[in-house]
């Protein structure tokens, strides 16, 4: 990137999800009291917008994309510098060198993935990640992503930047519920252990909304991409999905994502593939939705065991 002249590259956005739509599946914080709590008063824990995620969203956004001032933006911050790197190597399946220099892994990624991992790690960077709860949903958030990505693969109608975005935003909220209600919520996980996917469900017993909720409500407050906050947001109520004005590549950007986490569970606990399981998920909405079956679900699981693996220990925080 020689030259300190702007490069012209299109940026292809695919169908976008209108703020108008986001409203529509956010909670309403006056029908909450929990939001309420997070977000005023002395015991407020509402979060500032995370700076690096803003200013590469600004930059990105232009008609023009200045890489050089991309570069530089990027490079201020440690975190989304080293992430960037890793996530271009991991990419990288073929002989060719290693990328040693963000001017490179901008390219090899794309601005649109660029842009999704500059938003994950500076969105998460933005909670203590020297709490373990926290590491494990940056860790669960980067395997989701590279799982949610692959599978976009497997259906073009899924921009698999998106996916890669929102697999790993999508427990965002858990850090939230952590720094709000740290000790009564570590007590939920620890019930909610004991019966498979029922997290979201006694966080609604308890809060008045899931974690999905509470991590697409702090998205849109911080002015982040409306299809982020709308797929973190429904990722455990996609029954709020089969309404207009909801399209359909958002149902499918949901659903990816759905079973991106189920599979993740599963790849992290069994090397060869598990065939009840994947009867129960090839049955699930999430895999009807993909058109999915149980055999493709076969087919892909070593694939998906190698992605796991590259995904490896992508984000490296200050002070870890």
């Amino acid at each position: 990137m020689a030259g300190d002249e702007a490069l012209e590259l299109e940026l292809d956005p695919g169908e976008l999800v209108t703020p108008q739509v986001v409203a529509s599946l956010l909670p309403d914080p006056a029908r909450v009291p929990f939001l309420s709590q997070m977000e005023e008063g002395p015991d407020a824990t509402l979060k500032s917008p995370p700076s690096t995620a803003i200013e590469v969203l600004n930059l990105t956004r232009q008609d023009d994309v200045n890489l050089l001032e991309l570069e530089e933006c990027l490079s201020r911050d440690a975190a989304v510098s080293i992430a960037l790197l890793k996530v271009a190597n991991a990419a990288n399946q073929g002989p060719g060198p290693r990328v040693s220099r963000l001017s490179d892994a901008i390219v090899r990624l794309g601005l649109q993935e660029v842009q999704g991992i500059a938003i994950g790690t500076s969105a998460l960077g933005s909670f203590d990640v020297r709490d373990k709860v926290v590491r494990d949903v940056v860790t669960h958030g980067t395997e989701v992503a590279f799982v949610a990505r692959h599978l976009a693969y497997e259906r073009l109608e899924v921009a698999a930047e998106e996916a890669f975005c929102c697999g790993m935003l999508h427990d965002l909220g858990k850090a939230m519920l952590v720094q709000a209600d740290r000790d009564s919520y570590l007590r939920m996980l620890s019930e909610a252990a004991l019966e498979p996917d029922a997290t979201h469900l006694l966080e609604r017993e308890r809060y008045g909304v899931d974690h999905g909720e509470v991590g697409g409500w702090l998205l849109q407050r911080w002015d982040m991409p409306p299809v982020c906050a709308a797929a973190t947001t429904a990722h455990h109520r996609a029954d709020r999905l089969h309404e207009p004005p909801v399209s359909a590549s958002l149902q499918l950007l949901v659903a990816t994502i759905r079973l991106a986490d189920q599979l993740t569970y599963l790849l992290s606990r069994h090397d060869r593939a598990p065939r009840a399981d994947l009867d129960r998920l090839a049955a699930g909405e999430a895999a009807t939705q993909l058109a999915l079956s149980r055999r493709d679900l076969e087919r892909l699981w070593d694939e998906l065991i190698g992605v796991l693996m590259r995904a490896g220990k992508i984000w490296v925080f200050r002070g870890i």
